[in-house]
């Protein structure tokens, strides 16, 4: 009997590492070779389909580092990719990052060209300032590890120039009038940082957080409350608040909420310059700039009014913590 057993543990062992050949593959070997954009949405960026900065095409991860993204329409742009794990502990201290980071980049003619940058990453910690915030429960760290105040999961910004070809050599009136424009610009997209649930003057625990305590509670976290975050601005609930509610009476426990479960609002922004330039001789131009930040005039909400269950704009952004608005300004530069 002990050897059917014995048979039976290994031939599912080679059924399984046969159904999955890259079984035995360290984790970055398992990302080389050939992705196709629909292959990686269905396989998931911990995020919905709609954060990815690819629509089409394909990615060709190799093995010394380089990257190859082919558009559905045969663009080719060449780029690097490298996964990062990081793990920093002190004693009761646990800090995990792990990132993957794309760049790419297509060069034109005389100086113009575009240039991408994408990070997917997550950043774990249960300690985000050494403790100097207390935990809710110093009895259960675990419940204290959640993302970082500063993680980001999708970090994604292109930049180009682009160099008008004609008139280039400046001859003439015309030349000098026609030539030397340029445009230039950058776009980048965050996804947002993470923010606590809180409750105050509830202690069903008794572990001692009301009054003057350097820790907080959290409430009981009932769903999810960024599946169906609405966010809202008129009224101006950006997630879910439903989600969230005292522990019942007569539970002696504390809420069972995460520490930064709750997604804040993503930034997006795109800059633009429009310069001319003006040659004179071999060592002496003058360069007319005309910059627009956030020429899109898009609104950046930073943060909440209110993380607290007892609030009474519990859930609403914080209207006047907006940031970015649409500036512009002039230049010029000689130089010799």
């Amino acid at each position: 009997m002990r050897k059917i057993y014995t048979s039976l543990a290994i031939l599912s062992f080679l059924l399984f590492a046969g159904c999955s050949k890259d079984f035995l593959k360290p984790y970055d070997d398992r990302i080389v070779g050939r992705w196709q954009i629909d292959d990686i949405n269905k396989f998931g960026f911990g995020g919905s389909v709609n954060d990815l900065p690819f629509r089409d095409g394909s990615l060709q991860f190799n093995k010394d580092g380089t990257l190859i993204y082919t558009t559905s329409s045969g663009s080719v742009f060449n780029g690097t990719w490298d996964i990062q794990k990081k793990r920093v502990g002190d004693g009761d201290n646990s800090n995990v990052y792990h990132s993957l980071q794309i760049t790419a980049q297509r060069r034109f003619s005389r100086s113009s060209q575009i240039n991408m940058a994408y990070t997917w990453a997550k950043n774990m910690t249960n300690s985000q300032n050494e403790f100097a915030t207390a935990p809710q429960n110093t009895y259960d760290l675990k419940a204290e590890y959640a993302r970082a105040n500063l993680d980001r999961r999708h970090v994604f910004n292109i930049n180009y120039v682009y160099e008008i070809p004609y008139f280039s050599d400046q001859k003439g009136f015309q030349g000098k009038l026609l030539g030397g424009w340029q445009f230039s610009g950058i776009f980048y997209y965050y996804t947002g940082l993470a923010f606590a649930p809180a409750t105050s003057s509830n202690d069903p625990a008794g572990l001692g957080l009301l009054g003057n305590s350097p820790s907080g509670s959290r409430p009981d976290m009932l769903c999810d409350p960024n599946a169906t975050a609405t966010h809202d601005l008129t009224p101006a609930v950006w997630f879910n608040t439903a989600c969230f509610a005292n522990p019942p009476a007569g539970d002696n426990d504390v809420g069972n909420a995460g520490r930064n479960t709750i997604n804040g609002p993503s930034t997006t922004r795109l800059d633009a310059t429009l310069a001319k330039n003006i040659r004179f001789s071999e060592s002496k131009s003058i360069q007319l700039r005309w910059e627009v930040f956030n020429v899109l005039n898009h609104t950046n909400f930073t943060t909440f009014s209110s993380t607290n269950v007892t609030s009474s704009v519990f859930g609403q952004i914080n209207l006047a913590a907006a940031r970015d608005a649409r500036s512009m300004q002039l230049a010029i530069k000689f130089s010799f």
